[in-house]
């Protein structure tokens, strides 16, 4: 089982749940069902091929879009349950799509599934399906177009018979005292343990049964607790344990266990389950998902419990019960405790629910904190501030002596919890005992507060690089957060521009990983400060850790601003750290934040924008926004800040608010767009409308493509946006012509690109998301044009700016204006109509309002045949 184990069987069904789709095919358009090939159980190797048929969601729920399906006919010749996989394809490009159906007619699939195979990979597994003996069922394998080809080449398609449950028990192993081998490689049973012992809520990949059983029989020498274990073992893998009566479930759960080592492997251990000497138990081994096979080792040894020293002080709350369940319950119930205590409590975990016991701890003075927890089981002790929020990574987590490394903390009111550490399976009157021993040391440590712990303190810095650390700082209130990022623990500094122009301010040379923020302030918050430019990220490339942050902020000669830094939440911390701030004085130019910089949501040719935090953040992000190009990347970028101004909703969201569009490039922007107008191309997700006149009546082009002079890139990533469009006649009226990709080569999802890349050929897969279309209107009839995004980018992604050109040739009107009468040629009879005008506005030929000598020339020279 460990050496092909996948973190991938996880991540599978959860990425499933990810996808959108569209209404299923109907039976007509999938011939290859009728014509499937016939298999039998076990293996058969086969060539796919592009079918037409792609599958989309059925009433059952399967979310997962196969296309170009290839189908099996399978007839079972008895009734069971069944595994059907493709694991054994091997690698390929397409992902594949895995379904099962009753018939033809009904192609609503009883089950499907993309990955979970052993080893990761594009390969399908569908770990459990009831087929009934004599019925033939349609198996479907198809490729999932958004992960990669859209054709499955070839494969192996697996059918097993599993083996019912019970059936392994007759040649169980048996197991003793120690190391023992398991290997289920070529076990199919599967067994259900819901209802009886519940190892793991239900829901998303999980479920209470145990895969590819393997059966011991184990009789123990003594009657004691003892401790079964796979943890510590070599490579990491999923197990699920369980002790049994006898071979089956229903004779009687004694314990189950998984997800439980407390060294951080992915094994698992039942703690402690009482046996007694002489009887004959069954012992199970298996998979926590159904791909999970091989080889490995367990122990069986009797249960040593933790030393347990004297207490000095005992918890209150007896288990079961909570009495002290929260430092910000009212009233307050946690227990205070001293420096020097031995606390003694108890604690329980069972059905998602877990005890927490909260201990208030007064400090007086700088004091070097060291606790230790030891308990028979898994168990974590944390310390908390006393406003019920933790800023410490310092924690004591494991079994017997779990103790953490001392920290120094300054006077003031702490609370330590202390809680199991899992929800389940450990009850009280659990074999091993629920009783804990909790120890806090410690000694006097100099935990005073930095100098520029406040902004009223603020330290003045020159340019340059000044070191600082925040280890004992505390939280402005007045400033506690940032437009950037929730900042703490914030030291200040005071910098004086010795000349106007733009100074780049960042964090640098950091001792240990710190995930810093930074604010600059035109003055001190509680003076009525203003926020100028913040970063929490992305910082000088030269200087660590890329979080680290870093701003660009234009200053006058003379121009003093207060400059904060602080650390970032991080997992619920505030880890505190040592580093430089470093101010650089870059170049005179003021153009980070200037109006003259032109607006963020915009791509130009020249460098900066106008909102200095915008710009900031993306130039952080992205450097040469502010020093080669405002391009349209960086616009890309500006448009992904939840926060900037180019998030506004888009005047022409609604079909009634259309603007108007022109022969040549027309802006495009649709985030924030609310629509999501139906068309026989697909729905046009977050939609905005435009309106266009034919100027002619020769065909009119409208495109997003690159070679065309159109580009869309999605917000906040250097993403192709899967653009579609649609024209209609009116709002609400006929459809004229939509198109979705038609750019190159179609491609379902977003495509990858790197600046400087083609958006035609970026990512991957030479495929483009882009949409193009070509209709013939009438000449001067207004047209309405509706601009989206495929319906699978139902999220960011789906949003974003670009630019679409419109393309017509020729004029509206008469081609041959000097043929009066409109025969078709000019002649005599239109120089009589012309005289008969002379001196009106009758047979105005140059357009000067009079019918006069020039408007003579013009027809005289057009004499003859109209072209």
């Amino acid at each position: 089982m460990r050496a092909v184990q996948s973190c991938s069987l996880l991540l599978a069904p959860l990425a499933a749940l990810s996808l959108l789709s569209s209404p299923r095919a109907q039976a007509q358009d999938c011939g290859a069902c009728f014509d499937a090939q016939v298999v039998a159980v076990g293996d058969t190797p086969f060539v796919g091929s592009a079918t037409g048929c792609d599958l989309t969601q059925s009433p059952t729920g399967c979310a997962l879009d196969s296309v170009n399906t290839n189908f099996f006919a399978f007839t079972p010749a008895q009734s069971g349950t069944y595994r059907i996989s493709t694991c054994l394809s091997g690698p390929g490009e397409a992902v594949h799509v895995l379904s099962v159906s009753s018939s033809c007619e009904n192609l609503s699939q009883l089950a499907c599934a993309f990955e979970g195979c052993p080893g990761g990979g594009g390969s399908a597994l569908i770990g459990r399906i009831e087929l009934v003996a004599g019925n033939t069922y349609r198996i479907g394998v198809g490729a999932l177009a958004s992960f990669g080809a859209p054709v499955v080449e070839r494969g192996v398609l697996s059918i097993d018979l599993l083996d019912p449950p019970g059936s392994g028990c007759a040649d169980a192993t048996v197991a003793t005292v120690g190391l023992n081998a398991y290997d289920n490689s070529d076990r199919n049973e599967i067994l259900e343990l819901a209802g009886f012992c519940d190892p793991y809520p239900q829901g998303g990949p999980f479920d209470d049964s145990i895969y590819n059983a393997q059966y011991f029989k184990f009789t123990p020498p003594a009657s004691d607790v003892y401790t079964i274990s796979t943890c510590d073992q070599g490579e990491q893998v999923f197990e699920r344990l369980a002790v049994f009566a006898d071979c089956a479930p229903k004779s009687g759960v004694l314990a189950c266990s998984n997800f439980s080592c407390v060294t951080g492997d992915t094994g698992s251990t039942i703690l402690g389950v009482q046996l007694q000497a002489g009887v004959e138990y069954t012992l199970v081994i298996g998979g926590v998902l159904p791909g999970q096979l091989g080889a490995g080792a367990f122990t069986i040894a009797p249960f040593s419990a933790c030393p347990a020293p004297t207490p000095t002080v005992v918890e209150l709350e007896p288990c079961g019960a909570d009495t002290n369940g929260g430092c910000n319950s009212n009233p307050n119930t946690a227990e205070p405790i001293s420096v020097g205590d031995v606390v003694r409590g108890t604690m329980w975990a069972n059905g998602g629910v877990r005890d927490t016991d909260w201990y208030a701890l007064e400090l007086t003075e700088g004091t070097e904190i060291t606790i230790e927890i030891s308990s028979n089981f898994y168990s974590r002790a944390t310390f908390v501030l006393a406003d019920c929020t933790s800023d410490r990574s310092d924690e004591a987590i494991g079994t017997c002596g779990a103790r953490t490394d001392g920290e120094c903390l300054p006077a003031g009111l702490y609370y330590i919890v202390v809680t199991p550490g899992d929800f389940y399976g450990f009850p009280c009157g659990y074999p091993t005992g629920n009783e804990y021993t909790l120890t806090v040391t410690g000694r006097p440590c100099d935990a005073s507060p930095p100098p520029n712990d406040l902004c009223a303190d603020a330290i003045v810095v020159p340019e340059g690089a000044t070191p600082f650390d925040n280890l004992f700082a505390a939280t402005d209130p007045a400033s506690e957060e940032s437009s950037c990022t929730l900042i703490g623990r914030d030291v200040w500094f005071s910098f004086t521009a010795s000349e106007t122009g733009n100074h780049k301010i960042y964090v640098c040379n950091t001792v240990d990983p710190f995930f810093a923020a930074m604010d600059i302030w035109s003055s001190c918050p509680d003076l009525g400060g203003e926020i100028l430019a913040c970063n929490d990220d992305a910082g000088e490339p030269d200087c660590g850790l890329p979080s680290l942050p870093a701003v660009i902020v234009p200053l006058e000669k003379g121009q003093t601003v207060r400059i904060r830094v602080g650390s970032q939440w991080s997992f619920g911390y505030l880890p505190p750290g040592a580093a430089d701030l470093v101010v650089d004085f870059i170049d005179a130019q003021s153009d980070c934040g200037v109006p003259a910089a032109g607006s963020c949501c915009e791509p130009k040719s020249t460098p900066f924008c106008a909102d200095i935090l915008v710009c900031n953040r993306v130039c952080a992000f992205d450097p040469t926004c502010c020093s080669v190009a405002w391009d349209r990347f960086c616009a890309a970028e500006a448009i992904g800040i939840s926060d900037s101004a180019c998030r506004l909703p888009p005047t022409n969201d609604a079909c009634a608010e259309a603007v108007e569009a022109k022969v040549g490039a027309n802006a495009f922007r649709n985030v924030d767009a609310g629509g999501s107008a139906s068309t026989p191309c697909g729905s046009l997700q977050f939609d905005v409308w435009y309106t266009y006149e034919a100027v002619s009546d020769q065909p009119v082009t409208i495109s997003f493509c690159e070679q065309d002079g159109g580009w869309a890139l999605a917000s906040g990533a250097d993403t192709n946006l899967d653009t579609r469009i649609a024209v209609f006649a009116s709002c609400g009226g006929l459809l004229v012509a939509c198109s979705d990709d038609a750019c190159g080569t179609p491609c379902s999802g977003s495509v990858f690109c790197q600046r400087g890349a083609t958006i035609s050929s970026c990512g991957d897969a030479p495929c483009n998301t882009a949409a193009k279309v070509t209709f013939t209107p009438a000449c001067g009839v207004t047209y309405i044009i509706g601009v989206g995004s495929n319906p699978y980018e139902n999220s960011i992604y789906g949003q974003g700016i670009g630019s679409f050109t419109i393309t017509q040739s020729g004029t509206c009107g008469n081609g041959c204006p000097a043929d009066i009468d409109g025969d078709g040629e000019v002649s005599s009879s239109d120089l009589g109509a012309l005289l008969s005008a002379w001196g009106t506005a009758g047979a105005d030929l140059d357009g000067d309002g009079e019918t006069g000598s020039s408007d003579l020339g013009v027809l005289l020279s057009a004499w003859g045949a109209c072209p």
